[in-house]
């Protein structure tokens, strides 16, 4: 029951931590393939829009259910738009755009480098002094994401706009992390997070309405491989059509004969 006691009850990892993390993990990764698929039908704009928005709306429900205010007092507005252009925006966007340009497997791992640019961007903006194990963290970490990335690493040079939209992103949602760290909120975390996509949706559909991949990227290929696919069931669909009508043909005109 003495301080020793206490300290190591306040650095242990709560059950549902650690539970939620798990899951925050997996939704993630999962994350990553699904939008690649949605965004070989739906415009780039249009997707985040509609992801953005979904959430705000849910978010908020969440944050009223709970009983939170949903004003955002005048000192915290300025604030409150800075990190939505950086964590909703900025991300939402340049990751998007990655996923038309490399494969989903190689976004998910340079958007993974988020934590190192949040490290580095915390040093110059909130002061921190790490010690020597933090960076020991930061060179595991930036070897780790060198090691996955290197198994298809000229399929990356052969798609360098796509490698800078995705580290674009990571840095985005990096620094958004610090300013939202940074920022001094008097208002819920549900409500702010709920205003912040809100807010960071809004520039997404008032951009150019639709992308086209690069010639050269797999999203390309996909989609032109799609694209046959439905020329291909629609020539079938009026040939046949076309056979129907030639059969009934001759029997129309013996009956107006």
């Amino acid at each position: 029951g003495g301080p020793a006691s206490v300290g190591e009850k306040s650095h242990r990892l709560p059950v549902a931590g650690v539970m939620l993390l798990l899951v925050l993990t997996v939704v993630w990764g999962a994350n990553w393939p699904v939008n690649k698929i949605a965004l070989l039908e739906i415009p780039i704009f249009t997707f985040r829009a509609i992801v953005a928005f979904g959430a705000a709306g849910a978010v908020l429900l969440l944050a009223r259910a709970a009983g939170h205010s949903l004003y955002v007092p005048p000192d915290q507005r300025r604030w409150l738009v800075c990190v939505a252009l950086l964590n909703v925006t900025g991300w939402m966007y340049f990751s998007a755009l990655a996923l038309t340009l490399i494969p989903s497997g190689h976004t998910a791992v340079i958007a993974n480098t988020m934590p190192l640019w949040a490290f580095l961007i915390a040093i110059l903006v909130l002061k921190e002094r790490p010690h020597a194990i933090h960076w020991l963290g930061l060179a595991l970490g930036i070897s780790g994401v060198l090691l996955l990335a290197s198994k298809d690493f000229d399929g990356l040079g052969n798609a360098p706009s796509g490698t800078v939209a995705v580290l674009a992103g990571a840095i985005c949602f990096a620094a958004g992390t610090v300013m939202q760290k940074r920022a001094p909120w008097r208002m819920p975390m549900l409500t702010v997070i709920g205003w912040q996509f809100l807010i960071g949706g809004v520039p997404q559909p008032c951009r150019i309405p639709r992308y086209r991949c690069a010639p050269s990227s797999g999203c390309y290929r996909k989609r032109s491989e799609l694209q046959a696919a439905r020329n291909e069931r629609r020539h079938a669909r009026n040939s046949k059509r076309g056979s129907r009508r030639s059969e009934f043909q001759p029997i129309r005109r013996c009956r107006c004969s």
